[in-house]
């Protein structure tokens, strides 16, 4: 079976970070990555270089130096001779034009060039300052994943921005909260920068506040002086406070980024003398929490659901998901301070020190607000544990479900212990612990005969065994940036 990524199952690829990728061999998205890729069962791990951006390593050749020269100047030579954002500006809306195809401003004298072209007529002031609006996204799933923010979500990060005191935003990826930053700047007072890897945006946005970027490989494609100008504005100066604001595509591999985020605030700490720590919010799916908190444990997930006006189903309205966009934002900004707004339905929970969504109601006997989908949860007395409100309890499979297409074999093939860490078994038929002897065979006898889980562990109900207050002291069991490892098999687990 191939993965999307092109590995088949059974393969496992991993990123070998690196401080100087300069001098890694290059595509047209700049330095490429080094990857490992290791076989469970086959021959030894090999290393290889792959494109940052794409996923397909089929979809973007590495290319020689002198290719990726000749494609620079090729693109150079295409921007001279595009209408710029001020020529264009002087003509009236009707007479301007974008042409979708060339990716370029043009005036209705020109059409006859772009006669059979998809492109834009009558574009106004507003338009111009605010390109995300008309422009094409950039949305194919293997490749790039250009979503733009609703005017709500926008406004919702704006307040946050107020309530902390920042005045200047690195936005990332971003682009569309760059361009509402700059357009209400005389009432936000909030000044930022842009750094994204789409070079159609660099006609409409200035010189000095557009970064053509790829935040995977922390490389700027216009030379070591965009850096240079990156960190002038990173600098405070009087009562001035920065921070970072990240929206990548889903599908990109959080190690490089969070190297990049981390090169960042670190230079941030540099060029200002200081040890504060740079805000940064970063936006990703919440069934991608672990992921973020393997590479940045500092990182926790605000409830705010984050709703795109182009994507099929992550915004409101009745072609939206059910329970709700499953993009959240993550920072490293104590949640207590991130106010949510209660014209959305957000209250604050006391007992987390947080804002979250009204469905996400708060479990006594967890002692959190569970829900991570934006559905209402339910807890299960059998696994100790809050679940979806349409799960059903398995007791074959000692876990709770959906019951739509349950396979108990298939899921059992799947399951992870609570205990070891390992798949294909729960709790009770776990071989590491069973070489406990007597207190396993007298644990697991009582727990088969009661109707509410025992913890196999301790031997008390009202927890399971991933939850257990012992299992640092009975497993040996130590945690390193969010992975897990034991005295069973040393492998790690989340």
């Amino acid at each position: 079976m191939v993965n999307k990524n092109g590995s088949k199952s059974g393969d496992h690829i991993t990123v070998i970070i690196e401080n100087h990728v300069e001098n890694h061999p290059m595509c047209i998205h700049g330095p490429t990555l080094l990857f490992k890729k290791t076989f469970d069962n086959g021959p030894e791990p090999i290393e290889f270089y792959a494109c940052s951006a794409f996923r397909n390593p089929k979809e973007c050749p590495i290319l020689t130096d002198e290719h990726v020269a000749l494609n620079r100047a090729h693109l150079h030579a295409q921007s001279k001779s595009i209408l710029g954002l001020a020529e264009i500006a002087k003509e009236s809306p009707k007479k301007r034009a974008y042409c979708h195809t060339c990716s370029c401003l043009f005036t209705t004298s020109e059409k006859k060039t772009h006669q059979h072209h998809d492109f834009l007529n009558g574009i106004s002031d507003e338009l111009l300052s605010q390109p995300t609006r008309f422009l094409r996204p950039l949305s194919r799933d293997t490749k790039e994943a250009q979503y733009f923010f609703a005017d709500s979500t926008l406004q919702c990060i704006v307040n946050i921005f107020k309530q902390l005191d920042i005045s200047k935003v690195i936005c990332i990826g971003a682009p569309r909260l760059y361009e509402y930053l700059k357009v209400n700047y005389e009432s936000i007072q909030i000044k930022s920068i842009v750094l994204d890897i789409d070079s159609r945006l660099k006609i409409f946005f200035d010189k000095n506040e557009y970064f053509e970027y790829n935040m995977l490989n922390d490389y700027y494609f216009d030379g070591p002086e965009k850096r240079a100008a990156f960190e002038e504005f990173m600098k405070e100066a009087n009562d001035s406070k920065t921070c970072l604001f990240t929206d990548p595509p889903f599908a990109c591999r959080t190690e490089p980024l969070s190297h990049t985020l981390k090169t960042i605030a670190h230079n941030y700490k540099k060029v200002n003398s200081i040890y504060h720590v740079l805000p940064i919010f970063w936006v990703f799916p919440y069934f991608m929490e672990n992921y973020i908190q393997n590479v940045m444990p500092e990182m926790s997930m605000v409830d705010y659901m984050v709703n795109y006006t182009n994507h099929k189903s992550y915004h409101d309205g009745s072609t939206g998901r059910k329970d709700g966009s499953p993009i959240r934002i993550f920072t490293n900004i104590p949640l207590n301070l991130v106010q949510l707004p209660a014209s959305e339905g957000y209250s604050y929970c006391k007992r987390c020190a947080k804002f979250t969504f009204k469905e996400n109601t708060h479990c006594r006997k967890c002692d959190v607000c569970p829900s991570k989908n934006g559905g209402k949860y339910v807890h299960c007395e059998l696994c100790a544990v809050c679940v979806k409100s349409y799960y059903k309890h398995c007791n074959k499979c000692d876990r709770c479900t959906q019951v739509a297409n349950h396979d108990c074999d298939v899921y059992q093939r799947n399951i992870k212990c609570w205990i070891c860490l390992t798949k294909g078994h729960n709790e009770v038929n776990c071989s590491h612990w069973a070489k406990f002897g007597a207190k396993m065979s007298k644990i697991k006898a009582k727990s088969l005969k009661i109707s509410r889980k025992i913890c196999l562990l301790c031997n008390k109900t009202g927890h399971n065994e991933r939850n257990c207050t012992k299992r640092s002291l009975l497993l040996k069991e130590t945690k390193f940036l969010g992975e897990v490892c034991n005295i069973f098999t040393n492998k790690s687990g989340k």
